[in-house]
């Protein structure tokens, strides 16, 4: 008896490989004219064994299968321990931390000693801009006259503010009344 879903035909067409994807129903054909690919119920593994050929291993098992594969390669005589070695304290644990860590602290700080700066985006890195804020940063003569100016003018301004609310260069100032506000300003002597 013949089971109509095993025929599949090619016509004009001859087959040159013939392949099963692994743990699958499907049967890859390649033909004169390119490839074609057709399902087989039941030729697919149903339960495949994980320990063999796992196809959804992730890449620690996959990791973890290379490291037993070699071990088993090597012979049992090969690995061994030292007997001397076994059952002893290390003493310089403590040291060989020490050293660790200075050692990585100096990496680290020639890392962060050759970082250089990082370029933003968004038009502030042109050469105009990095050009313009260094010369920002230079102080020169210009730049203090007029910061020693600007400190002259707010002192001035300062000076005029206590005047104002001293009432006068001698007079004692004034308490400060909310209801001044509502009182009129004195006339203009006539001139």
């Amino acid at each position: 008896v013949r089971d109509t879903s095993r025929r599949h035909r090619l016509p004009g067409r001859e087959a040159t490989v013939v392949r099963f994807c692994p743990y699958e129903d499907v049967l890859g054909v390649g033909h004169s004219r390119g490839y074609s690919s057709v399902l087989v119920p039941g030729a697919g593994e149903p339960n495949f064994d994980a320990f063999e050929a796992n196809p959804f291993e992730t890449r620690t098992q996959r990791r973890e299968a290379e490291v037993v594969a070699l071990l088993e390669k090597l012979p049992a005589e090969t690995i061994t321990l030292d007997p001397q070695q076994l059952g002893k304290v290390d003493r310089n644990q403590g040291e060989r931390q020490r050293e660790i860590q200075a050692a990585n602290a100096a990496r680290i700080a020639d890392i962060k000693a050759n970082r250089k700066a990082k370029r933003k985006t968004r038009g502030r890195s042109k050469a105009s801009r990095r050009a313009a804020k260094k010369e920002g940063n230079i102080i020169d003569e210009k730049r203090q006259r007029r910061k020693a100016q600007l400190e002259a003018q707010e002192q001035a301004k300062s000076k005029k503010r206590t005047n104002r609310a001293s009432g006068g260069a001698g007079a004692p100032p004034k308490p400060y009344d909310p209801l001044d506000r509502f009182v009129a300003p004195p006339a203009p002597a006539p001139g």
